[in-house]
């Protein structure tokens, strides 16, 4: 199995969970007062997962264009490089993925930090949703998408033949960071019930 194989089952992975997701919030949308596509959640995914890997493989210093690759093709439904043409207003010169393969740290870590909190705010409404399902199901949907996000990221990792502890490390606090908000939206559903 390749690198992109790979990481495309484990994406695939963390998609159906998703669509799961979505299927369970459209039977609570009265009760929710709002509406959820699986196409808008998964778009907010794939530039959040995208961020994310982006941010990993960087971790040694560049952007391998293997790992690029990677990171390009796995999304199906939405792109990181969309998020930065919204941000930035860009024209007809679009910002494509690959382009962070050729900048310098200093640009790529500019690009990078002008669109995280927007990735924040993205990844937090992800939270949000599962944190609600989470409680609502008696599922740890954390747990569940642990192991195909993992082949996500040994994949990008083994694409240019070279972990770094650097990398590795920043799995883990990205990790540490997602399970901490849907801890917080569990504790917070768990108080309103009261």
């Amino acid at each position: 199995m390749t690198c992109l194989e790979q990481a495309k089952k484990g994406y695939k992975g963390m998609t159906d969970i998703l669509r799961e997701v979505c299927d369970v919030l459209r039977e609570f949308e009265r009760t929710i007062g709002a509406s959820l596509e699986a196409k808008d959640l998964l778009q907010t995914f794939d530039a959040v997962l995208q961020y994310g890997l982006v941010r990993n493989a960087i971790c040694d210093g560049k952007l391998a264009p293997e790992e690029e690759e990677i990171i390009e093709k796995i999304a199906e439904y939405g792109s990181l490089a969309d998020l930065v043409n919204i941000k930035f207003n860009m024209g007809p010169d679009k910002f494509v993925l690959k382009r962070l393969t050729t900048m310098d740290a200093r640009g790529r870590d500019l690009v990078l930090q002008i669109i995280e909190e927007d990735v924040k705010r993205y990844a937090l409404s992800i939270a949000t949703i599962m944190g609600v399902l989470a409680a609502a199901l008696g599922r740890d949907l954390v747990s569940e998408m642990y192991n195909p996000y993992s082949a996500i990221i040994a994949a990008v990792y083994n694409a240019d033949g070279n972990v770094d502890q650097r990398e590795v490390d920043q799995i883990s606090n990205d990790w540490m960071q997602f399970n901490f908000f849907l801890k917080v939206d569990r504790e917070t559903m768990a108080n309103k019930n009261r």
